[in-house]
């Protein structure tokens, strides 16, 4: 009986022991969830006021939220009159992958002291041009000082029409139309999420509420993308035409200017041991250039940029020390890259 007892308290600490090491490897190694609040004068679910994510797989950071989803650290801007544009993206403008003063807001704002108006931005893991097509007159009405807009291209898929991604709005052809999908998250779940989160117990989350469950990465692994984006067929449609709709229908939303700001997936990469300098997407950036010029929508390329990153400096613009170089999101040097093209294209503007 005593040996049994024994059993059962060894069984027991063992247990115990395990338990509180994948608690712990979780705690610091996982990325925590992220909270999410309806926000009354926007009008849609935002990242929480006060709350702060911890970034783990790519990277290494925390970024902190403030009123309306914004960085903290672009609270006195956002509540201010002071002129301002919103870039708007998608995970690469959130950037959770490094800390609020290297991102591009916080770059470009750092830097801009001769330009006319400062950056906030909105940046939503799986942004499409339809959530913006929605979200800028919300967002116009609701703050003040905003004088444009500036749009993240983290590739040309991002103007790709009939591309679907999950809870989001969607540019669609034949006929062509902008649809807002966004899927409110449930309370149920976000009850849940908040206690997971407090108690850094995300694994238990995932699997109560049946969902992938995302890796944790301790090795220089393939970081994986919140989004996986299949290609658009392209042969049902002019693209030309689908994106002066688009252009046209982004133009009437807002009084203010519209800017793309492009940057290359592709270059300069790694690809079987060598670096790749060629954007495969090149001949598609310069129609979209083209098109924009004529609806008298403003471009930024920032390719030639991303290259000269590493032909001068050996620097890639995407690459964390926990992931594959030249890989997954844009790293500091990267972001300075869309900082400092934004600095450079508003420097001599009038307000």
């Amino acid at each position: 009986m005593k040996k049994n007892s024994n059993s059962i308290f060894h069984w027991g600490i063992g247990i115990l022991s395990s338990t509180l090491i994948i608690w712990a490897m979780v705690f610091f190694f996982k990325n925590s969830l992220q909270l999410q609040t309806f926000d009354q004068t926007i009008g849609e679910y935002v990242p929480t006021p006060g709350s702060i994510v911890t970034w783990r797989s790519e990277g290494w950071a925390d970024s902190h939220y403030g009123q309306h989803g914004f960085a903290l650290n672009e609270e006195a801007l956002v509540l201010s009159a002071r002129p301002k544009f919103i870039l708007w993206g998608d995970s690469h403008a959130e950037s959770l992958q490094v800390p609020d003063n290297k991102k591009i807001s916080a770059q470009f704002n750092a830097i801009s002291s001769e330009t006319p108006y400062a950056c906030i931005t909105y940046g939503r893991s799986g942004a499409t041009v339809a959530d913006y097509y929605y979200a800028i007159p919300r967002y116009e009405k609701a703050l003040k000082g905003i004088v444009g807009h500036v749009i993240l291209l983290s590739g040309m898929d991002d103007v790709l029409p009939n591309i679907p991604i999950n809870g989001h709005g969607q540019f669609l052809s034949s006929p062509w139309a902008l649809t807002d999908k966004k899927i409110a998250p449930g309370k149920r779940k976000q009850f849940l999420k908040s206690i997971a989160r407090t108690l850094r117990l995300g694994p238990f989350y995932y699997l109560l509420t049946s969902q992938r469950l995302p890796d944790l990465r301790l090795t220089r692994t393939q970081a994986p993308q919140s989004t996986q984006r299949p290609p658009a067929d392209s042969k049902s449609y002019n693209l030309e035409e689908g994106w002066r709709f688009l252009l046209q229908r982004l133009k009437q939303q807002s009084s203010g200017f519209l800017v793309f700001i492009y940057c290359p997936k592709s270059v300069p990469s790694l690809k079987h041991g060598r670096i790749q300098l060629k954007d495969t997407k090149a001949d598609l950036v310069e129609r979209f250039h083209t098109i924009c010029t004529e609806s008298g929508v403003g471009f930024i390329d920032t390719t030639k940029r991303f290259t000269q990153l590493y032909l001068q400096k050996k620097t890639l613009p995407r690459g964390f020390f926990n992931s594959p170089p030249g890989t997954g999101h844009m790293n500091e040097y990267g972001l300075k890259i869309i900082a400092e093209s934004l600095r450079d294209s508003f420097q001599g503007v009038r307000k």
